[in-house]
Order: C-alpha cells, then sequence, then structure tokens
C-alpha cells in the first residue's frame, strides 16, 4: 500500500493541484494508515485485499488514541480518497463507499464575530511601527478579502494604481484556480504605508524576519500575530478562517448572492458557500422574533 498511497499524493500535488497544507493534511492522515497495516503486519497488502473488517479494525486502532469522531473521520476520508484514486486509475480494491464514517460528529462551538470585536481587534494595533502596519494590513485583507490563510501568505506585491480606490488582483486559489480578490480604500492605503516603510527586495506582500533573515511570513506567525491582538481586544478563539466567515456572511447579509459569494471565496460548489446562510438564517429569524413582539 506505501508505494499507492505515495503515487496518490504525488497525484493530488500534480494532477489535482491540491494547496500544499491540504496534501500535507493527506501524507500525515495516510501515514497513520501505514503504521497500523505495519502493526498489524499488514505492510504487504495488496489493495484489492483490502476489506472492511480491517477498516474497521483501522478504525478501533484510532479509537484507542482517544481521538474525536471528527478526527477519526478525517483519517477515514484520506483512506477513502485514496480507494477513490484507486478506483479512477482501474486498480481493484475496495468500493470507496464501504468506508463509513462516523455519524455523529461532536458539534464545534463556532465563533462568528461581531462588527463590534471586529472594530476592537483592529484598534488595539499599533500602526506606528512597519510590523503594527503590516498586522492591520494582513487582517483587513482577510476582511476585505475573504481570503484562505495558505492563500494570503503566498501573496506578492501587486501593483497599487491609487490608494484612494478599489484595489484588484488575481490569486491561486485552492485547485490551482485563478480568481480576483478586492480591497477597500482603507486596505490599500494601509498595505500602501507598510510597503513604504520596506527596503528590502523580497517579493512577498507580507514578510517577516528570521534569525535576521528577511522571508516570506508563514501561517503559524499569522495565528500567534492573530492571538495577540485577540487576547488584547478581550477576545478568544479567533483564527484566520473566522475573518474570512465574517467576509462572507456580511457579504451574504449585504445582498450577494451564492455565485457571487462563491466566486469570491473561491468555493468549487456552492454547497460549501451555502453553510453561510445557516448565520445569516439565523439573525433573520432572530430580527422576525423582535418584530413579532411589538404586537404582543
Amino acid at each position: 500500500m506505501k508505494n499507492y498511497i505515495q503515487k496518490y499524493l504525488v497525484y493530488c500535488e500534480i494532477e489535482k493541484g491540491l494547496a500544499p497544507l491540504t496534501i500535507k493534511s493527506y501524507r500525515i492522515n495516510l501515514r497513520h494508515f501505514e503504521n497500523f497495516l505495519i502493526q498489524n503486519k499488514l505492510e504487504n497488502l495488496l489493495p484489492n485485499n483490502l476489506t472492511e473488517d480491517i477498516i474497521w479494525r483501522f478504525r478501533i486502532y484510532l479509537s484507542e488514541k482517544n481521538l474525536a469522531k471528527s478526527s477519526i473521520n478525517y483519517y477515514l476520508i484520506a483512506v477513502r480518497n485514496l480507494l477513490k484514486y484507486l478506483s479512477e486509475k482501474d486498480i481493484k480494491c475496495l468500493l470507496p463507499e464501504k468506508v463509513k464514517l462516523a455519524k455523529k460528529i461532536e458539534q464545534k462551538e463556532i465563533k462568528i464575530l461581531s462588527i463590534e470585536e471586529v472594530q476592537k481587534l483592529l484598534e488595539v494595533i499599533n500602526t506606528n511601527t512597519q510590523q503594527g502596519l503590516r498586522d492591520r494590513a494582513i487582517i483587513q485583507t482577510f476582511l476585505d478579502t475573504g481570503i484562505r490563510l495558505s492563500e494570503l501568505v503566498n501573496l506578492d506585491i501587486f501593483k497599487i494604481e491609487n490608494e484612494q480606490k478599489e484595489t484588484e488582483t488575481f490569486i491561486k486559489g485552492k485547485g490551482r484556480k485563478i480568481r480576483t480578490i478586492y480591497f477597500s480604500k482603507n486596505s490599500t492605503d494601509t498595505i500602501l504605508q507598510y510597503l513604504f516603510t520596506r527596503t528590502d527586495n523580497c517579493p512577498a506582500l507580507f514578510i517577516t524576519k528570521h534569525r535576521g533573515k528577511i522571508e516570506r511570513i508563514g501561517t503559524r506567525t499569522i495565528q500567534t500575530m492573530i492571538d495577540k491582538y485577540a487576547s488584547k481586544a478581550g477576545l478568544s478563539n479567533i483564527t484566520p478562517h473566522s475573518l474570512r466567515r465574517f467576509f462572507a456572511i456580511n457579504l451574504l447579509k449585504n445582498g450577494a448572492n451564492l455565485r457571487i459569494a462563491q466566486l469570491l471565496l473561491g468555493h468549487s460548489s456552492s454547497t460549501t458557500t451555502e453553510i453561510y446562510t445557516k448565520y445569516t438564517n439565523i439573525e433573520l429569524k432572530e430580527a422576525h422574533e423582535k418584530y413579532n413582539k411589538l404586537f404582543r
């Protein structure tokens, strides 16, 4: 199976064009599957010898590690996607649909940011320093564009014609799909201020200094930075995805249809975008209930 797993990961990178972080996640999940096979002396197993019973034993193996059901499902999804790949390549194997996922997933509390919380987050950033300008520009970019974290760290410096106008640029998103993102006047102005303070030749839009060397900012640095400002603002559980979610929800609340939101967010399917309508519907229901109270 090890050789087939390696071929599948190459396929994900070359043919499917998946994001590096997605491929890394699949590699980690499938490594657990490899370890399970080795522990059970099944390392020489061929795809056509994989059975439902072996998959069930893999689930037990994961459960014994005290993983949440949602985490176990990620491992099983990786195996199922591997089987889909093998089927597409006409390699005899267990049917992908035979890999059953846990039906009940623990519901995580999802942080929905309010406009007031976003304002607090921005207000605690000291823009009198280069780092402060950079950090504010990063957060404003999330809020303005709904960009993914992996996409943001890969942004290069782009041409800004006029800081008094909205700016747009192209990015290569998930699956290597090209889409346009748009920056407000405020974000454009902050980005320009930040760029004016730089004297380096690095092409990356957002940079950091590591061991005295200028380099492209990393995902962990951004999350640490957001944690720092969230703490200063008295907020918690804020991630880059919280900011992307804020963009999506407010986009829909302010009249964008699902197709427009899908294109701006870079979703391959409108089904993914529809998830965000749940939160706009909650607000509509609350507003309707307040209205009804007027007649009680």
